[in-house]
């Protein structure tokens, strides 16, 4: 079976079909085998992936190599209002967006909205609080 493939049936039995995979150390349980490796790896096993320019342990590969990436490389996208800085435009804008808030001043939602879109480019989901930024 190709990887799309059994991501494809994974992802049925996880969200469809309501199988989970649980921890036989603790109460954890994760719809992905793969999330479960990672939490016995880190909770369990103690396994960390230590950066080696500063003091910060990942518990994956994966972020570890997003830290260098993030916060010892050179950054493509330096925030103009505080030493923020990114690889990323999209975290850039993030950040812009939940640290340096707009101030423009809206009375009415819908306003507001508006405002955010035009403006900026984002969206907030009411629901969640969420940013979502649009490239």
């Amino acid at each position: 079976m190709g990887r799309y493939a059994s991501e494809l049936k994974q992802h049925i039995g996880a969200k469809h079909e309501g199988i989970t995979y649980p921890c036989d150390q603790c109460m954890y349980t994760t719809p992905w085998r793969k999330t479960l490796k990672q939490h016995k790896e880190s909770k369990h096993k103690g396994i960390r992936y230590p950066c080696d320019q500063c003091i910060y342990a990942a518990t994956m590969e994966k972020d570890l190599k997003r830290h260098k990436e993030r916060k010892h490389e050179d950054n493509g996208y330096p925030c103009d209002q505080s030493e923020f800085s990114s690889t990323c435009e999209s975290h850039l804008k993030r950040n812009i967006a939940v640290k340096h808030k707009c101030d423009a001043e809206c009375t009415k939602l819908e306003s507001l909205e508006s405002h955010q879109q035009r403006k900026h480019n984002w969206f907030i989901c009411l629901e969640v609080g969420t940013f979502l930024i649009e490239m």
